[in-house]
């Protein structure tokens, strides 16, 4: 080989090694942006609507699924975060963030959006699994909280609302700007759920399409709360307090009051407005700490005092009085038909299928 071919062989070698280079660099550099995309659109989430890819998204891609919607919020951020300056927000913010994901990615959930100091995310297994993701967050909740005290910092207080439904996730948007969404009668509830943790100053609270489809409800300590009217929904829908979450002296104080605590939510929302006054002043002698007893103690005042009834009147509806529903009582059987029929049939509907273990907590104590 001539001295002219081997330069022109060495110049051919350099050139491909430069193109290789070229290519790894452009590799390395392609993969690097996909991963940034997908820190910002997750694939699982794109994968609701059917595609593996951010490339084969496009505007008004769309697909149904039911799925368990959860929203959590940071209660009186406002005031929380109004001494803080803008860099000590966005530190905390992410450092709260980083606390909350966890729990939901490993309960298979897929954060949707962050909104502000609030968080969205969709659970396309069970309702069971959101539940469990729910209650993750507040046990990593106490565990921050700590590592904020001992830095002292003050303590914060999240609620945390479900629901489960159908649901559309698509691409909403225009050519040069889009994002995936989620709409539905489903989120729109989840979201008033999670407001109503403030009013009754729980941690967690879930819809009554998300209790119904929960494989394993003994799993989890719940009561019904209310039932509350929904914008957008004819009929009131059913809310649930989930309070495994609570102290265990709490849990326990819940448990054996369960069955006082739901004739109390039948006999209220049935204007029997003295019997409910009594069973809740029951409950509280067994649990003080029960925020929904005392909303329902102040209830039941406003109700005496002024004849403010803050309750759904659907449980007031007539019931045709037939004689196999006697239960050999004058009281019952002659004065009130109507009401001992409604109270039966809305304590079918509650969760008090754990009498064993109010029972088992009562007999320990």
């Amino acid at each position: 080989m001539s001295t002219n071919e081997t330069e022109n062989m060495v110049s051919l070698n350099d050139e491909l090694e430069k193109k290789i280079s070229e290519i790894r660099d452009l590799r390395y550099n392609l993969l690097r942006v996909k991963k940034s995309y997908g820190r910002f659109v997750p694939k699982n989430l794109i994968s609701l609507i059917g595609v593996d890819e951010i490339t084969e998204v496009n505007l008004g891609d769309q697909a149904e699924k039911k799925l368990t919607v959860l929203f959590s919020d940071i209660r009186n951020f406002s005031t929380f975060s109004e001494n803080l300056s803008s860099e000590e927000i966005f530190n905390f913010i992410n450092s709260y963030m980083g606390v909350m994901e966890p729990p939901i990615n490993r309960n298979n959930g897929i954060i949707d959006k962050f909104i502000g100091d609030a968080i969205m995310a969709l659970f396309p297994g069970t309702p069971d699994q959101a539940l469990c993701a729910s209650i993750a967050m507040m046990e990593s909740l106490t565990h921050y909280n700590k590592y904020r005290k001992s830095k002292g910092y003050s303590d914060i207080n999240i609620g945390i609302g479900l629901n489960t439904g159908i649901v559309t996730f698509g691409i909403i948007g225009h050519l040069k700007r889009m994002e995936g969404t989620v709409l539905g009668d489903a989120v729109n509830v989840a979201s008033r759920v999670e407001s109503l943790t403030k009013q009754y100053k729980v941690n967690i609270l879930i819809g009554e399409d998300a209790y119904i489809g929960l494989e394993n409800p003994d799993a989890f300590c719940l009561r019904l709360v209310d039932r509350i009217r929904v914008k957008g929904r004819l009929r009131p829908v059913s809310i649930y307090e989930c309070f495994d979450s609570n102290s265990p002296e709490e849990i326990r104080n819940k448990l054996i009051s369960l069955g006082l605590f739901n004739k109390g939510v039948a006999c209220y929302h049935m204007k029997a407005v003295d019997e409910a006054f009594v069973l809740f002043n029951k409950c509280q002698e067994i649990a003080p700490e029960d925020t929904v007893v005392s909303t329902y103690l102040d209830r039941c005042k406003t109700f005496q005092e002024r004849g403010v009834f803050d309750g759904v009147d659907i449980w007031l509806e007539a019931v045709e009085w037939r004689e196999e529903y006697s239960v050999h009582s004058e009281d019952i059987d002659v004065g009130c038909p109507n009401r001992a029929l409604a109270v039966d049939r809305f304590l079918d509907r509650i969760p008090w299928n754990r009498r064993s273990r109010v029972y088992a907590a009562a007999s320990s104590g």
